[in-house]
């Protein structure tokens, strides 16, 4: 008792702050953590209600989904129910946590001393595997960390192998079975472990291979299987007839071990956590954990090289968990080293792909590396003679193990926003959906945790290896299918009908939209109020909350609202205009929009389009919402000043103008800085192409990475429509193959030539890289043309005679 007791006053110093934040808080760090609570939670409701554990509407909502194949860790929530009854469920889950590790170190302690004969090694050992750097950074997972059951289960082997008696053989079996029911995936990931230490057994004892003693075993596995049986069943019943079970498979070979990894210091340490995160980075699971210690490693090699006959077994099922961990391509310091890997022969097992992830298999590679870190120790005391000293250089060895393994624990808080209390006791059964909704991610994991609040189903959230048919009504509804991988600011020129769109949700029983304002960026929230148009039915400073079925405002086609976007342009830039509106009846012609620039004089610009082009106004209904959105290119040629923005909308079938133009906003109009003066070129030339473009000018210059510049002086001789590619050619003169070449829009692809003022200078720089240019004498010539047809630009010579071709020689170039 003793023992356990030390365990637990260590796990709660190595985990701080958790103790210490019982209650308002609990340990996590990707959000799994909500994962496990909402599973507790669903478990204890369905035992209360007897509905099917197997299935839930309040995830998926309105189609549901099985949680068949979900992680349920029914060992866990059979230790979490009568201490959430005790303490409350916040509380209990962090209890349980906490009492994990206690319970892990524990465990390996009894098989360690076991083995050893030394309590003091024993106890050193079981730490080791407590606090085990990998397992402490696994701070969602309780169903994952949970190994306390594979000791006990080789302790109980060993003694049936060593006594031959029935109560070793039937403990062993309930222990096998324990790990099963804590999660399916650690029975696979511990299956090779025991397995080698049976077999071990029976190849070096014939006594171990007696009719009896194999019955025997016979038993334990077949006890196993029994307890195992009523949660088993059910899902190889499911697993043999579910047409997509193989799908379901999900091997995550990219999360893998740098081998490198196994010596770097922990990223989560409080002393040097901050300064070596950086060097994780490199490495394939930059979040995961997998040092060793050097005092562990000491031990190790302590161990190997004193208690060989002893130890020999369990490197070899180190080394098979650490081929594992490193996953089918091998890792050293964020390099990949193309060598075949053992874990390539087995990646295509389903036992294997069940796992998901190979970095999973470092929670097991504690036990064997304790095993020969407790025989390193024990060696190691024999050393002294007296049972103080023994003591003493334990109690050193542990304070220094655990020096190296502390980390920093995070933390979630239990709250959740206010309003998900309030509608809690909002009567009847509808679903909600939160924004943002992003497949497996972090939000969807908090989100249940809020459903778990509220009470209300959901419609997304997140299940272990979710069934296709689960988003089979998000796959359904374009919004949904839509924002679930993209951003309403991409989207919103897209999803025109949101009337459509709400109905759908509502006719579904989907009641409100709940945007979460900490997890969308402004400029997306600020789209999401823009497309759904009506004002919120609540917000606070975490939520803004729609309803699916709001109700309109003006008779007849109106405009509710629009945005202008930026409200301050440049000349030859463009804006955004945004639009909401309402049809109180349905709309049977279709609308042109017109949007109109005017300044005092009555200067300005304008611009008409289809006001809805994917849904046109003669498919809007009654009560139905949209939101348009249009780009106005605007004149580079306009004046300085501010201009109105007005609508008007157009009859497209007779052209007839529906009502009086209505201002939505002003425009800030600013000016191009333009030149209208010619600077002093190296080369004065004359050329003009088109009477519209003169090249007043060149200069040329070579820099030290081999490339010329070019940097020419154009003037407009009148505005143009058209903006014109300009090419420059260094032409072979022997062979009349170009050796190298630019084209470009001035100025970087910024300053069009259709933006060109009359009398306007325009001065440019071109890069003409010569690198694959052998040494020779080029012939460099310029020209432009039209991107569109291809076609070249007439030149006209310093003469004023027409140029064959239609490009210029401007010089010779020696390389």
């Amino acid at each position: 008792m003793l023992v356990l007791l030390l365990y637990m006053a260590f796990t709660v110093i190595m985990t701080w702050p958790i103790a210490g934040r019982l209650g308002s808080h609990v340990p996590g760090r990707n959000g799994d953590t909500w994962i496990h609570l909402w599973t507790f939670r669903w478990m204890k409701d369905a035992l209360l209600t007897g509905h099917s554990p197997y299935f839930t509407n309040l995830l998926y909502y309105p189609t549901g989904s099985s949680l068949i194949f979900h992680n349920i860790a029914w060992v866990n929530i059979a230790a979490w129910l009568p201490l959430q009854a005790i303490f409350g469920e916040g509380t209990a889950y962090s209890l349980l946590y906490l009492a994990v590790i206690a319970f892990n170190g524990f465990a390996t302690y009894l098989l360690l001393r076991d083995l050893t004969g030394s309590t003091l090694a024993a106890f050193f050992g079981g730490a080791v595997v407590a606090f085990w750097p990998n397992i402490l950074s696994h701070s969602d997972r309780t169903n994952l960390i949970l190994i306390a059951w594979i000791p006990l289960a080789l302790l109980y082997l060993k003694r049936f192998f060593d006594h031959k008696r029935v109560q070793d053989a039937v403990f062993a079996g309930i222990f096998i079975a324990l790990i099963g029911l804590t999660r399916w995936q650690l029975l696979v990931m511990a299956a090779p472990l025991i397995g080698l230490m049976i077999l071990y057994q029976l190849v070096t004892d014939r006594a171990n291979r007696t009719p009896r003693s194999l019955g025997l075993l016979a038993l334990t596995g077949l006890l196993a299987l029994l307890i195992m049986s009523p949660f088993l069943l059910p899902l190889l019943d499911e697993w043999f007839t579910f047409e997509e079970a193989a799908e379901l498979l999900e091997d995550e070979q990219s999360h893998l071990t740098d081998l490198v990894a196994y010596l770097v210091p922990g990223r989560y340490h409080p002393i040097w956590g901050s300064a070596i995160a950086g060097f994780y980075n490199r490495f394939p699971t930059p979040n995961s954990v997998f040092y060793v210690g050097i005092t562990s490693l000491l031990l190790l090699i302590l161990g190997l090289t004193t208690r060989w006959p002893q130890t020999r077994i369990w490197l070899l099922a180190a080394l098979l968990y650490l081929l594992l961990a490193l996953g089918p391509e091998l890792h050293i310091n964020g390099a990949v080293i193309r060598l075949p890997m053992p874990y390539s022969l087995v990646a295509e097992s389903s036992f294997i792909k069940l796992i998901k992830k190979p970095v999973r298999f470092n929670v097991l590679l504690s036990i064997p590396i304790a095993v020969i870190v407790a025989y390193g120790t024990d060696t190691l005391l024999q050393r002294f003679r007296t049972r103080w000293q023994k003591v003493a250089l334990t109690s050193i060895l542990v304070v220094l193990i655990l020096f190296e393994y502390i980390t920093i624990y995070p933390m979630f808080p239990l709250e959740a926003p206010a309003w998900y209390s309030e509608l809690a006791q909002e009567p009847g059964e509808f679903g909600l959906l939160d924004v943002p909704m992003f497949p497996n991610s972090v939000p969807n994991k908090a989100y249940m945790h809020y459903q778990s609040v509220h009470g209300k189903p959901i419609v997304q959230g997140h299940v272990s290896r979710t069934p296709s048919e689960a988003t089979s009504f998000i796959s359904q509804v374009l919004l949904l299918r839509k924002v679930r991988f993209e951003k309403m600011e991409v989207l919103a020129d897209e999803i025109v009908n949101v009337s459509e769109q709400l109905r759908q949700l509502a006719e579904a029983n989907i009641r409100y939209i709940v945007l979460h304002k900490n997890l969308l960026p402004q400029t997306e929230l600020a789209a999401w109020r823009q497309w759904l148009t009506h004002q919120p039915y609540y917000e606070d400073d975490e939520l803004v909350v729609y309803r699916t079925d709001p109700q309109g405002g003006e008779p007849e086609l109106s405009l509710v609202r629009t945005t202008i976007t930026p409200t301050m342009a440049l000349q030859g830039s463009t804006i955004s205009v945004g639009a909401n509106w309402y049809a109180r009846s349905d709309v049977e012609r279709d609308y042109e929009i017109c949007l109109s620039l005017t300044d005092a004089e009555q200067q300005g610009q304008s611009m008409c389009e289809p006001l809805a082009p994917t849904w046109p106004t003669g498919r809007w209904l009654s009560n139905e919402l949209f939101f348009t959105n249009h780009k106005i290119d605007l004149s580079p040629y306009l004046p300085k000043g501010t201009y109105e923005l007005s609508v008007t909308l157009i009859d497209s079938g007779n052209g007839d103008v529906a009502g009086q133009p209505t201002p939505i906003g002003n425009l800030v109009y600013d000016a191009i800085p333009r030149v209208f003066t010619t600077a002093e070129p190296q080369v004065t030339t004359n050329y003009t192409w088109d009477d519209a473009i003169s090249l007043r000018g060149y200069d040329l210059s070579y820099l030290n990475d081999g490339s010329l510049a070019i940097h020419p002086y154009w003037q407009a001789l009148r505005r143009m429509d058209t903006s014109f590619t300009n090419f420059f050619h260094l032409i072979d003169p022997g062979s009349g193959q170009i050796v190298a070449q630019a084209d470009v829009i001035p100025r970087g692809w910024t300053y069009p030539t259709n933006w060109w003022e009359q009398g306007e200078v325009v001065e440019d720089r071109v890069m003409l890289s010569l690198e694959e240019v052998p040494p020779g004498e080029y012939e460099l010539y310029v020209g432009w043309y039209d991107i569109d047809t291809g076609q070249r630009v007439p030149v006209h010579s310093q003469n004023g005679d027409p140029v064959p071709d239609n490009s210029i020689l401007l010089t010779t170039v020696e390389r």
